[in-house]
């Protein structure tokens, strides 16, 4: 038996790490994002699943962004909100359904006037 443990174990092992996807691996509970350019969204990466999560965004340009939580499908599970120029946002928002999110911002004037960071997070 103790011959076939140390046989099984290490090719279980070996396996284990080479079929490793980290496309299958669960999201984290914090993500950043930036938009720096107009006419395009800056998305974050998925944060895992909940249905509330917390929100961090500032405008560093002098033009308004719009944001909102997407789901994995970019199907919008909450209201589209503006930032004002110079402004910040930072609150819990309450989302449609108990899946993974990302944030979403949007900015739609001049490039030269579109700077916004953003972080999306469990808690």
């Amino acid at each position: 038996m103790k011959k076939f443990l140390k046989f099984i174990l290490p090719l279980i092992l070996i396996l284990s790490v080479y079929t490793y996807s980290a496309d299958d691996a669960s999201a984290s509970t914090s993500e950043p994002v930036f938009v720096g350019s107009s006419n395009t969204y800056g998305y974050s990466n998925l944060i895992n699943a909940s249905s509330k999560v917390y929100v961090l965004i500032k405008n560093h340009g002098s033009v308004d962004i719009y944001w909102t939580i997407l789901d994995a499908n970019n199907k919008p599970e909450s209201d589209t909100l503006i930032v004002r120029p110079g402004g910040a946002v930072g609150k819990f928002v309450t989302t449609n359904s108990n899946t993974k999110h990302k944030l979403a911002l949007y900015c739609s004037g001049d490039t030269n006037k579109c700077s916004a960071t953003g972080n999306i997070s469990l808690n």
